[in-house]
């Protein structure tokens, strides 16, 4: 019997290591435009600890995680944070699920000489506690449990805030789907909410699809007044077309009419 039992735990881990490398070749694959139903040869240590740990996720939803984590590894070696085992093997169904759902609201920020705009990356600009997100499950107590698990940092008090050179950058847009918030760069840190990821959070993040949430982008608006960030009364520039590029965004898009609009700060 115990031998028995042995075969099926055996057969268990190896079944649930080969769904995650076939979702890395898959991720390789498109990312490359190469065909291909293997992964390369490797001896990079973490990609051995990665694909060894796997054997115990047997999630669906946590197996396309640990993929994707190993096929970033695998293209651009030493990217991914060391880490990044010890926490992708403490995260559970349910935090993976809440973590998921907080980065799918990041907005990308676009930096704007007058002349050329730059990708600044993206943030996530949230509040938490917030009635939106509570309705997605985004709560205190989730919040709390994603800081300890090293994912996020998390402000019970007060925001983070993100500065950018307003020389250089005279206007910031943030885009969110297809609506986009133009901020008049005037020298004052932008604020990023609450909530702010760490190393391993940002590099996991990377992974989310994006879900624009109109509800969003009033709040984002919100936190701006309130730290009485002057944005333009109309966006500066409308997107044309968001395409993934990897795993970051790329947009074509034509300028508008920048015209300024002080936000009050709301009480």
């Amino acid at each position: 019997m115990f031998a028995i039992a042995n075969t099926k735990k055996t057969y268990r881990e190896i079944k649930n290591q080969s769904a995650i490398i076939d979702i890395a070749c898959s991720a390789i694959s498109n990312n490359s435009g190469a065909g291909g139903d293997k992964l390369p040869d490797s001896d990079n240590e973490l990609i051995l600890r990665l694909i060894d740990s796997g054997k115990f996720v047997s999630d669906e939803e946590l197996q396309l995680l640990w993929g994707n984590v190993l096929a970033g590894e695998f293209e651009r070696p030493g990217s991914t944070p060391k880490n990044i085992v010890r926490i992708l093997s403490e995260l559970s169904k349910e935090n993976a699920d809440t973590f998921s759902k907080l980065c799918s609201l990041r907005v990308d920020i676009l930096l704007d000489t007058g002349n050329d705009i730059e990708n600044g990356g993206f943030a996530l600009m949230v509040n938490v506690p917030s009635l939106y997100l509570d309705k997605m499950g985004i709560r205190t107590n989730t919040c709390q449990e994603l800081q300890n698990l090293g994912l996020i940092n998390f402000a019970t008090i007060g925001n983070y805030y993100m500065p950018i050179n307003s020389a250089a950058f005279p206007y910031v847009h943030i885009v969110s789907g297809c609506d986009v918030i133009t901020v008049h760069n005037n020298g004052k840190d932008f604020p990023n909410g609450n909530i702010a990821l760490t190393n391993v959070g940002s590099y996991i993040a990377r992974f989310v699809p994006r879900q624009h949430n109109s509800h969003h982008t009033d709040e984002i608006i919100h936190l701006f007044g309130k730290n009485a960030i002057e944005l333009s009364q109309t966006p500066g520039i409308r997107i044309i077309e968001a395409t993934e590029a990897g795993i970051g965004m790329e947009y074509s898009f034509e300028r508008l009419p920048i015209d300024p609009l002080q936000i009050q700060e709301q009480l």
